[in-house]
């Protein structure tokens, strides 16, 4: 897998690539002596129904075994590491989970993948089951007060769940219009980002 470093820090949000399962989480090597790390495995599908498996470790996360997590959701922290804070990020094609040793990738120092491929490759080659597009407000937008979000799915998607800057806000759209009321007032001045995952 890929170590995902600067500027992570400690204790940042993870978020879940895609909707999920969780599968059994890995416990051992992913941190010092009572750092509480691991490293949560979840599967993943795509729009053609074929199905992965995510790594995401060095986290520290109270999800367990058999949640379900969606696209865009807080699914842990980054935990401590002596050589610095950091996600270890995997892709596993297919729906089981993988033996050990969990991530690694071929290299110098590991021959075998163990059926772990680039990530960050795979991911980019690959169609989502469903993706969304925000379509309101536009960008560089100023705003005050309410305003009104908007989103226009794709492929499979039957809901939608807007973020500010990666975070979560209102509830999950379940029917269109895919809309929200969302109240600027209370809210710092500053840049912000609005999206949206299905």
């Amino acid at each position: 897998g890929y170590d995902i470093g600067h500027p992570v820090k400690l204790d940042d949000p993870v978020y879940a690539i895609a909707d999920g399962k969780v599968l059994k989480p890995s416990h051992g090597d992913w941190g010092t002596e009572g750092s509480n790390n691991l490293a949560l495995l979840i599967r993943h599908t795509l729009a053609d129904n074929s199905q992965f498996v995510a790594l995401y470790g060095h986290i520290r996360s109270s999800i367990e075994e058999g949640d379900e997590v969606i696209a865009g959701q807080q699914i842990g922290t980054i935990g401590p590491w002596p050589l610095g804070a950091h996600l270890h990020f995997g892709i596993h094609p297919g729906k089981d989970r993988p033996p050990g040793p969990l991530g690694r990738i071929e290299c110098q120092y590991w021959r075998s993948t163990n059926g772990f491929v680039d990530p960050i490759n795979w991911i980019t080659t690959r169609t989502p089951w469903a993706s969304v597009k925000i379509t309101a407000p536009a960008p560089d937008t100023t705003a005050s007060g309410p305003i009104t979000l908007k989103a226009e799915p794709t492929g499979e998607a039957k809901r939608v769940q807007f973020l500010q800057n990666g975070r979560p806000i209102g509830s999950m759209t379940m029917v269109p219009p895919y809309q929200m009321t969302y109240n600027t007032v209370g809210t710092a001045n500053g840049s912000y980002q609005f999206s949206a995952n299905a």
